[in-house]
């Protein structure tokens, strides 16, 4: 049996997981549904998947987005964001030369301890201080 890993996922990975192609749906639910994979999200990606649901009307009324955001929340495991995560996002973002929101999605990652970060911004493959590696998992 192995051991569980927490793994992070990025707004777009959660937006495709519901609203993509049946491909990319299949495709994340896979990673989702892993028995090994613990799913963590922020409130930075909470915020981020609302702000795209609102402005693409994925949603028809703020109630049906109440109620996925709340499916959401029972899902998976929600990271805060603190002080701490925003002093390292300003380290990270001066070493990797990322903006400073990918690069709090980065250090909300690493302070969860995952493994992987799931995203489709983000360099494929690339690995962030021996600690975690970001995957593009349509590549």
């Amino acid at each position: 049996m192995s051991a569980k890993q927490m793994i992070f996922i990025d707004s777009n990975i959660l937006v495709y997981s519901l609203y993509g192609t049946d491909e990319q749906k299949q495709l994340i639910g896979k990673i989702l549904s892993h028995q090994d994979n613990i799913p963590i999200l922020s409130i930075q990606v909470l915020k981020e998947f609302a702000n795209v649901s609102i402005r693409k009307k994925l949603h028809k009324t703020s109630a049906e987005l109440k109620k996925h955001l709340s499916k959401i929340k029972a899902s998976f495991t929600i990271a805060e964001i603190s002080t701490d995560t925003i002093l390292q996002a300003l380290d990270l973002r001066d070493r990797y030369k990322y903006s400073f929101y990918d690069s709090l999605i980065i250090a909300t990652a690493l302070e969860n301890k995952c493994v992987i970060l799931y995203s489709e911004d983000l360099q494929h493959n690339q690995s962030i201080g021996k600690k975690m590696k970001i995957i593009n998992p349509f590549k």
